[in-house]
């Protein structure tokens, strides 16, 4: 449903599906030396084992079991599109034109159909490859530890560096989640103009987390990005999720994982910080900090769509 940037995930064909430890600094604080070490990232693959190809796509599975698919056109036209359908959930991405593989977390285990649809003319697809399988996914947070086209980074990203940073020194998932999202939430502001731009029929947009870093800047989508990415490179599970706020906000925030908690969703918020850890662009906009914090404390006001 998002996007025509270019994906840059690396693809290996190799069994390996994570690359060595990159780098380790020293952070000196008032009170401490911490040392600040990324650790190992994981890298999405498409080995060609598994594929579902016609003349202009091709669809690989062969990872679907971790919970991921890659897609590629190869066509000629300017636009295409990705429908993966798995029972009563339909999920429709755009495809990079230019021959890049992008890599898509799958929603859960059961009976898939995967349609590559290429714009011939006007506002008429033809469909271009198509094929169904099976899977049985090994886990229901794997497929959110690894980047992907609406969270895209790698081991020499700007946001894995910041966020082996912010994390070095903290104990346990919950402290270095707390740590990303006090950091996103008060050094992101919000983009009314980018904002305007896709309401007002900007279509295509993905967000880029080291682009979003670097500009200080973005939409709900680029806050739910940036804060996946970073979580994801410290092994915290984190998805993005598309839907609605009350009253009628198409609006994009966080879910994240830890083995202490489950999924923490808006209902949940640290009490030591007084403000909830899955919407940062609400909580990053609004000067009633406490107000906002009852808000997104409520899951009542939140309706989900799509999970990333």
């Amino acid at each position: 449903m998002f996007g025509d940037k270019k994906a840059e995930t690396t693809v290996k064909t190799t069994a390996e599906t994570t690359v060595p430890k990159t780098e380790a600094t020293t952070v000196t604080t008032t009170a401490k030396q911490v040392q600040v070490v990324i650790p190992e990232i994981k890298i999405p693959l498409a080995s060609g084992s598994e594929i579902i190809s016609g003349d202009s796509a091709e669809v690989d599975y062969s990872c679907a079991s971790d919970g991921y698919i890659s897609a590629v056109y190869t066509g000629e036209s300017s636009r295409a599109k990705l429908r993966i359908t798995c029972g009563d959930l339909q999920y429709d991405h755009d495809l990079a034109a230019d021959g890049t593989r992008e890599f898509f977390p799958l929603m859960e285990s059961g009976s898939y159909t995967v349609k590559v649809y290429e714009l011939v003319s006007g506002k008429n697809y033809a469909l271009a490859a198509e094929g169904t399988f099976d899977v049985k996914i090994k886990s229901a947070t794997a497929m959110y530890l690894y980047p992907n086209k609406y969270s895209d980074f790698s081991s020499s990203s700007k946001c894995v560096k910041k966020a082996a940073e912010l994390c070095a020194g903290k104990n346990g998932d919950i402290d270095k989640a707390a740590a990303i999202f006090s950091y996103v939430a008060e050094n992101i502001s919000y983009d009314k103009s980018l904002a305007e731009q896709v309401r007002n029929g900007l279509t295509g947009y993905v967000p880029d987390p080291d682009s979003t870093l670097a500009k200080g800047k973005g939409i709900c989508f680029d806050y739910a990005s940036l804060m996946a990415a970073m979580c994801r490179s410290q092994g915290i599970p984190s998805r993005i999720v598309i839907g609605y706020a009350e009253p009628d906000i198409y609006h994009a925030w966080n879910e994240i994982y830890t083995e202490e908690t489950g999924w923490i969703t808006p209902e949940l918020y640290f009490d030591k910080k007084g403000y909830n850890i899955a919407d940062a662009t609400f909580y990053a906009g609004n000067s009633n900090k406490e107000k906002i914090a009852e808000y997104i404390s409520d899951d009542s006001n939140y309706s989900a769509m799509y999970r990333y």
